[in-house]
């Protein structure tokens, strides 16, 4: 199968990354398992046993590679490369192949330097124009375009609003860095936002149901823990083999030091998650009951040994708990065993705190019969639970029905077990 198909800029070259096949001649080009290439002026090859378009293969061929794009004027090859395997989203290495591509001065420029804190997003470059979007977790998202300077002058750059949008009135935000000793702040937390991934991040982008929250009244704390996106690789390496430990402890930490340094009522804190990361919240209710009054869970993980077979990446499993993996390999008992170990739902009945479950039937990455054997044994352990079953959902319980509806039952959730927050200033 091929992926990130790319045009030169007059259309005249094909970029492309694909799978190796068994069948494959030696110059087609492996996809994520390696390979960008383009075509070469070279007699037709066959691929996979099926007549194609001549090619040449530009990667290494035990790299894998990502999104190739020729320059305006064809001249560079710019693509992303990364080791085969390993932690999903990963590091990559920017990479500039074919021709001359200067690099004496070896510098990043930050197109943004001096603009307002928060999160933005490109979105496309023509004839040296720059349109973007800029937000922040106060600040819905406005465009922006700007002019790229010649070479080497291009700070300051000078951004322009197209289309402008204010902030959202009585949100206010910040970031805290969690260590053993922390100084005291001054916020208030009463719902915690664990990552899905396990290797994701929370940016500092708008997202409307977060600042509904606080709009609601309540104060949100959203945790990255070591292994989220955009600390470096090392990071990210540091929780394979401690999924279910290390992220589970870092949030953990997170709530703990909040709580002890910010006037906070611990009798109202509650857990709002999905995927991974309703995998560390479940983790959270077995192993501090006490600590959390409510619990609201968009297709959790909860039983590792069941998703065998059963997930769109299996790959996961494995590599998440440092365990090799292959294509071709069968699990063992003793992979069974420390999956097992490492999954919440063995700990169930520790749970005291209402939850409830969000569910999509078409989910491929997570059963939904994960949910469904939680359900019932929290039940069975008598937990106040609640499953809402999507029909036409997914993993991510996308679209704009859905999302309200998700929504709207989780902080009604919240509102009936913590009771009415206070209105007043509070922060993301």
């Amino acid at each position: 199968p091929f992926a990130c198909l790319a045009w030169s800029h007059l259309e005249t070259q094909l970029l492309y990354v694909a799978e190796k096949s068994r069948l494959t001649l030696p110059a087609a080009c492996p996809g994520h398992v390696a390979g960008a290439a383009r075509p070469a002026e070279d007699e037709d090859k066959e691929v996979g046993g099926a007549d194609t378009l001549p090619v040449e293969l530009l990667s290494a061929p035990n790299r894998a590679s990502f999104s190739p794009r020729l320059s305006p004027d064809g001249q560079h090859l710019l693509y992303l490369e990364g080791a085969v395997g390993g932690p999903h989203r990963q590091c990559l290495q920017l990479r500039l192949d074919l021709l001359l591509v200067d690099t004496e001065t070896a510098t990043v420029t930050n197109l943004t330097a001096g603009s307002p804190e928060g999160c933005w997003e490109l979105l496309t470059v023509q004839w040296d124009l720059l349109v973007a979007t800029c937000s922040a977790p106060h600040r819905p998202p406005s465009l922006v375009m700007a002019e790229l300077p010649p070479l080497g002058q291009e700070l300051p750059l000078r951004w322009v609003p197209v289309e402008d949008t204010p902030p959202v009135p009585g949100i206010t935000w910040k970031t805290l860095t969690v260590q053993q000793n922390s100084p005291p702040h001054s916020e208030h937390v009463t719902s915690l936002l664990c990552p899905g991934g396990p290797h994701a991040v929370f940016d500092a982008r708008w997202c409307p149901s977060m600042a509904a929250l606080c709009r609601l009244g309540f104060a949100v704390l959203l945790v990255n823990y070591r292994g989220s996106l955009g600390f470096g690789q090392a990071s990210i390496e540091s929780l394979q083999s401690r999924v279910g430990e290390q992220d589970v402890a870092d949030t953990q930490l997170a709530v703990e030091q909040a709580l002890r340094y910010e006037p906070l009522d611990p009798r109202r804190v509650a857990l709002l998650a999905g995927s991974h990361g309703a995998f560390i919240a479940l983790h959270l209710l077995t192993r501090q009951p006490e600590r959390y009054q409510a619990c609201a869970l968009r297709n959790p993980v909860s039983n590792l040994p069941a998703l065998l077979g059963t997930s769109d990446i299996p790959d996961w499993r494995y590599t998440s708990l440092g365990l090799p993996y292959s294509f071709q390999r069968v699990p063992r008992v003793e992979d069974l065993v420390v999956m097992l170990q490492r999954s919440p739902i063995i700990q169930a009945a520790r749970v005291r705190a209402p939850v409830l479950l969000c569910v999509g039937a078409r989910d491929r990455r997570v059963s939904p019969t994960q949910a469904l054997e939680l359900y019932r044994v929290l039940r069975a352990c008598r937990v106040p639970t609640r499953l809402l079953w999507y029909p036409e959902g997914g993993h991510a319980l996308t679209g704009v029905e859905t999302e309200a509806d998700v929504f709207g039952n989780c902080a009604r959730w919240f509102l009936q077990h913590l009771g009415q927050p206070p209105v007043g200033q509070h922060s993301p």
